[in-house]
Order: C-alpha cells, then structure tokens, then sequence
C-alpha cells in the first residue's frame, strides 16, 4: 500500500511502502513509478539538460555531416563514406557527443538523487557538479564499454550479463563519490541476486522503445523521402535525447531501489542515504 510522508513530500519524496528487507526481490513497479514521478517533478530540469546535452549536439553533428554525406554520395560510394569517417571534422563531432552524453548520465543521475532527497534541483549547479566528474566518468564509460563489447562478441549473452552487473555503477560513482573500479564493483555487489529482475525490467523498455520507435519512424520517414531532413534530424534528435532522459532516470531508480532492498534500508530514511 503507498502512503506519502507527513512533512508533504518535501525530502523523500519516495512512495511510502514498507520497511525493505535485505537481500529481497526488487520491485520493477515501483522502480517504474518512482523514475517517471522522479521525471514529472523535474520535467523542465531534466528536458533542458537532455536538449542542452543531447538533442543540440546530435542536431549540429547530423547538420554538418549527413548534407556532407549526400553531397559525397557517401549512401552509394564506399570511398566518400571513408573520407567522411576519416576526417578530423567527424572524429571531433564524435567526440564532443560521447563528451555531451557521459555529462547528461552524471547530471541527470545527480539532479535524480537530489530529487529523491527532497532537494533543490537547478541546470547551472546540476552541470557545475556533473563536470567535476567528467574524468571518472569518461573512464567509467570507456571500461563499461569494452567489457560488455567483449562480452557481446562472445555470442551476445556473456554481454547482456555484464550489462546488468553493471548497470549502476553511474549511480555509485556519482551518489557515493567511489572510484571507477569500485563503483563497477559496487554495481555488482548490488545487482547480485537480482539480476534476473533487473533482465526483466530491461525487457519491458526494450519493447517501450521498440514501439516508440515505430511509432517516430512513421513521421520521420516520410518526411526524409520528401526532403525535409532538417525537420527529421530535430525530431529525431529529440527523441534520442528523451530516450536517453528516462534511461538516466530509470537506473537512478533502480539504484535508489537496490540499496533498500540489499541493504534493508527504508523508504524512510532514504533522504539520508546521500547526506
């Protein structure tokens, strides 16, 4: 049964439940209401940070290279393909994106976790704090990535696994200030024993966003057939961004979740759980 607390929401602004117990099964309900009450109390925050950080980048990276690309016929010229992924204009575009998305994790995991707290949430201090994490973040990103690549290439599975075991140690580095190789062992001693829950709630976004997909695809393929590509990469960029919004959130969630199962702490006392 939810309840709320009695100061009206104002820190631990979580569902009231009841007392976790250590060592039980997350809740992928709640994990799924508390992310999108999370987004509703800080929609306009967490939009600008995605579109600010996601959504402006993918638009001028994709407005210099694809009227590039078209003008090369990189679509049917493998030679003009190469001379385009080989330009330095390209490999900086990529770079400032990859830059651009590890800062969307860390601010928007932090703006969560302040949320979640009952604190004051705002861009400019959210962005100033994320930026301080940058170099563990860009490490942590790049580890993750290898291993889950390496993982993926011995036959998928082996990647998948390592991709739960791993899903919150942004959420570690971040609420609790650990190195990058502790924060991946945190994500581990946190998803153990639950892993096949965490699988589950991966599947439920992976169809969402299958069917999101679909449904985005259906506006902006008509439009790129009949020319208005510029239209299409915005709508396009925006819904990446999005996607990549209740991404960050959701494992914010997970996180907070997993600490009150594993450790038993209550939803009452998570506003001091990032003091």
């Amino acid at each position: 049964m939810v309840a709320w607390p009695a100061d009206g929401g104002r820190r631990g602004r979580i569902p009231m439940a009841t007392q976790a117990a250590s060592g039980g099964a997350i809740d992928i309900g709640r994990v799924i209401q508390r992310g999108f009450q999370t987004l509703g109390r800080q929609f306009y925050v967490f939009f600008g940070l995605a579109v600010l950080l996601t959504a402006i980048p993918a638009i001028i990276v994709g407005l210099l290279i694809v009227p590039q690309a078209l003008s090369a016929g990189a679509a049917t010229d493998p030679t003009a393909a190469l001379a385009i992924f080989a330009s330095p204009g390209f490999w900086l575009s990529m770079l400032i994106a990859v830059l651009c998305s590890v800062l969307l994790q860390a601010a928007v995991v932090r703006a969560s976790i302040l949320d979640l707290r009952g604190d004051k949430v705002d861009i400019g201090t959210t962005l100033v704090e994320s930026l301080k994490l940058i170099l563990p973040m860009i490490g942590l990103s790049i580890l993750t990535s290898i291993i889950v690549g390496i993982g993926l290439v011995l036959l998928i599975v082996p990647g998948i696994i390592a991709f739960i075991v791993l899903i919150v140690s942004v959420p570690a580095l971040v609420g609790e200030r650990k190195g990058v190789i502790e924060s991946m062992s945190r994500s581990s001693e946190l998803t153990k024993g639950t892993r096949g829950r965490i699988f589950l709630l991966l599947l439920i976004f992976c169809v969402l966003y299958w069917i999101a997909s679909f449904i985005v695809g259906l506006l902006i393929n008509p439009m790129m057939s009949s020319g208005s590509m510029t239209v299409a990469l915005i709508l396009q960029s925006i819904f990446s961004a999005v996607v990549s919004l209740v991404g960050a959130v959701m494992v914010a969630s997970l996180y907070v979740e997993l600490r009150m199962v594993k450790e038993g702490v209550s939803e009452q006392g998570l506003a001091s759980i990032f003091a």
